[in-house]
């Protein structure tokens, strides 16, 4: 199999304005509020606020492009809660902040962006494996048979399939899966299988011998 380094930036140049968009409502979602610049940067959300101020022509611009408060755009007024957005019973839409009645307001809209950028992923990284991954055990190279094993020895922020539905970036996603060993799903089966007691074969000449065909 011909592996192929992973160049992580070649995604760079193909962000777009909507995702830009996309990613400055999705921290506002996280946040409860109009994300400020820093706010942003400390979220684990792509692009990088430095490509958003670049595609948008500023941070407050982007946020304006967005629908989201900014600083220069904080008042009184209030609109009163349209008739076919739902809120909770205990929650009064005049409390809310502007983010807050956004977020009500694109309810399915924010849905179906969560559920397109999940499925947007788990693509990426199943071509990531076609092109990159092999079981170093016994070369197994189907994507759906390969699994990321975290060693003993390193610290695990999670697995990274469940990192995907997390909807974590990227960026997180490579740097989880440089801790790991690729190995098929049945060699990782075998790496976290426990001998039972009572077993006499050596455990040194099961790990050399019982390899996947």
């Amino acid at each position: 199999m011909l592996i192929f380094k992973y160049d992580r930036a070649a995604t760079v140049d193909v962000t777009t304005e909507r995702e830009c968009l996309d990613a400055l409502r999705e921290a506002a979602d996280l946040l409860g509020e109009s994300p400020t610049k820093a706010q942003y940067e400390r979220l684990d959300v792509t692009p990088s606020s430095s490509t958003i101020v670049r595609h948008l022509g500023g941070w407050n611009a982007a946020k304006e492009r967005a629908g989201l408060e900014t600083a220069n755009s904080r008042g009184s007024r209030l609109d009163p809660k349209p008739d076919d957005v739902e809120i909770p019973e205990d929650v009064e839409w005049s409390n809310l902040s502007a983010d807050q009645r956004w977020h009500y307001r694109h309810v399915e809209t924010n849905r179906e962006r969560t559920l397109t950028r999940r499925a947007a992923n788990r693509a990426w990284l199943y071509e990531y494996k076609h092109f990159n991954c092999e079981c170093e055990r016994c070369g197994e190279e189907t994507p759906a048979c390969l699994d990321f094993h975290h060693p003993d020895h390193v610290e695990k922020e999670m697995e990274v399939g469940k990192m995907v539905t997390y909807g974590y970036s990227r960026e997180r996603l490579l740097d989880e899966i440089e801790k790991c060993v690729v190995l098929c799903a049945n060699c990782h089966r075998k790496e976290h299988y426990p001998i039972p007691d009572g077993v006499e074969i050596p455990e040194e000449q099961i790990r050399e011998t019982d390899l996947c065909q």
